[in-house]
């Protein structure tokens, strides 16, 4: 964590002003926020089609939206409510936006292997299938830091980085098992990544008005894609 400090006059009688002097300012001026709820799997459901596997998440909610908007304006947090605590009035903010590297993850729907031992062009192999029943649930992954939270994130990258998905197959994908082998479906897809600094300024009335700003550094990861199912085999 960095704390850069932008206008420094006065700053140490300032930092020594009475908690009580601070409170009455955040009181009388800067509103209070609840940034308590989470909104990964709230919202209304959306849908995405990619090869026969259907992405489903939600959409951001008009509640989201207000808060990562408010977030990003002068408030406080007291005590005991919501992720960030600080009755200094402060606001936060994400930038240095960049795209990362994907990242790669592998689901298998069933970790059973299933045996084949039947006579090499036998027509009779063993097969192995994903079914539309079963379902990867895929949890949101978001990391932030200096009171950043989710909320500011969507306001910046959108739903599809602080958002929850689940992944099914809309028809069954059946694979045979070779002869002599074990086997078992394997998918794969990959999460687009981003990476960004964040941001939380702290305003503290004067004279003369101090400013200072505390950065880290956070990630996100967005909705699956490039979705791939196979089979995986090894002997026996």
């Amino acid at each position: 964590m960095k704390k850069k400090f932008l206008l420094v006059p006065a700053l140490v009688t300032t930092m020594l002003m009475s908690s009580l002097s601070i409170n009455a300012f955040a009181a009388d001026n800067i509103p209070v926020i609840d940034d308590s709820e989470d909104f990964s799997n709230v919202g209304k459901p959306t849908y995405l089609y990619e090869n026969g596997f259907v992405i489903e998440s939600h959409e951001v909610t008009a509640e989201e939206i207000k808060l990562g908007q408010d977030l990003q304006k002068l408030h406080i947090h007291p005590q005991g409510v919501g992720r960030h605590f600080s009755l200094t009035p402060h606001f936060h903010t994400i930038r240095d936006i960049k795209t990362a590297s994907p990242r790669t993850f592998v689901w298998v729907p069933t970790q059973v292997w299933t045996r084949n031992s039947q006579y090499p062009n036998s027509s009779d192999w063993p097969t192995v299938s994903w079914t539309n029943s079963q379902t990867l649930n895929v949890s949101k992954s978001v990391s932030t830091s200096v009171g950043v939270t989710d909320s500011v994130v969507s306001a910046s990258l959108g739903e599809s980085y602080t958002k929850g998905t689940s992944i099914t197959t809309s028809t069954t994908r059946s694979f045979k098992v070779p002869c002599k082998k074990e086997g078992r479906v394997k998918v794969t897809y990959s999460r687009p990544c981003k990476t960004f600094t964040c941001a939380t300024k702290y305003v503290v009335t004067g004279p003369p008005l101090v400013e200072w700003e505390d950065t880290g550094s956070g990630s996100a990861l967005g909705y699956p894609t490039n979705i791939v199912c196979d089979i995986e085999t090894r002997n026996y």
